[in-house]
């Protein structure tokens, strides 16, 4: 338990002087496009012949643009 604990700490004090990462930068027009493909999505599973359309709106929502 020792062991542990001791190395516990010094992996806080890695952590503690590790670079801080870049803040995440997310594209304006991201909202839209998510809402847009949730829509897609709904009006695919509402309508049976709209399967392909639910699909690929589930596989464009999986991926970045």
């Amino acid at each position: 338990m020792i062991e542990l604990d001791t190395r516990r700490q010094e992996i806080e004090k890695l952590l503690a002087s590790a670079a801080k990462p870049d803040t995440l930068r997310i594209h304006h027009s991201m909202a839209k496009t998510y809402r847009d493909r949730v829509g897609q999505l709904i009006r695919g599973l509402a309508d049976a012949d709209g399967m392909e359309e639910a699909k690929e709106a589930q596989r464009a929502m999986a991926v970045a643009p």
